[in-house]
């Protein structure tokens, strides 16, 4: 199997800043494949030069979350998508915005829900992230999963906006936080609005055993 950078040295002629953009977002994108309960692929267009329309889009990256189960048993890396045969993926890149979630499509056994987002870096869209969540499981959402798929929007967002991932700040994957470790959301004030149980029961381990939401 080709690597991430034969990948795009392949299919692409992108610039050493774009390529180091999206090596940051693939070191990072843990934390939104498990916060949107979803797989992740990373499609790059396919171009000649940078002034090409693309010929379509080849998988750069596939990632699978730790709080769902996969929607793909097959990995994807690799493999070509024609363009307009995924509308959803060819509008993000066109428009540059995000393309939310459709109504679910049947995928072998699964109802599907698929999202487009732009990867927008620099004045330009490099690349496109489709999100896949089985539809099943979004019908009766906790607080916990309405909390973390909230923040995924949020982050999603980001990644269009070429906010995300911020630059020289990934971890290695030793220290790269995760969802399940636990987690806890403040407002602009840094009032604790939501923690996760996992979150709870981390404090608790070290001595602390007061509420934390509504607190700063």
């Amino acid at each position: 199997m080709a690597t991430f950078s034969e990948l795009i040295n392949a299919n692409a002629k992108l610039r050493p800043q774009e390529v180091e953009h999206l090596s940051e977002l693939v070191a990072e994108w843990r934390l939104l494949a498990d916060l949107s309960f979803a797989d992740l692929i990373l499609w790059l267009p396919i171009r000649k030069d940078e002034t090409a329309w693309p010929d379509g889009y080849v998988a750069i990256a596939q990632i699978r979350p730790t709080t769902a189960a996969t929607v793909f048993n097959n990995d994807l890396i690799g493999s070509e998508l024609a363009w307009g045969s995924n509308s959803r993926v060819d509008q993000a890149l066109s428009s540059g915005e995000i393309l939310r979630d459709t109504q679910p499509e049947k995928v072998g056994e699964l109802l599907i829900k698929e999202e487009a987002i732009p990867v927008y870096f620099e004045g330009k869209t490099i690349a496109v992230i489709a999100r896949h969540r089985n539809a099943d499981l979004m019908r009766s959402p906790s607080k916990l999963e309405l909390n973390y798929r909230e923040i995924a929007h949020k982050i999603y967002q980001m990644v269009a906006e070429g906010n995300y991932p911020i630059r020289n700040s990934i971890y290695n994957s030793e220290s790269a936080p995760r969802v399940g470790d636990g987690l806890i959301r403040l407002d602009v004030n840094g009032i604790v609005f939501f923690a996760s149980p996992n979150a709870r029961s981390a404090l608790s381990r070290i001595g602390f055993d007061n509420e934390l939401e509504q607190k700063n």
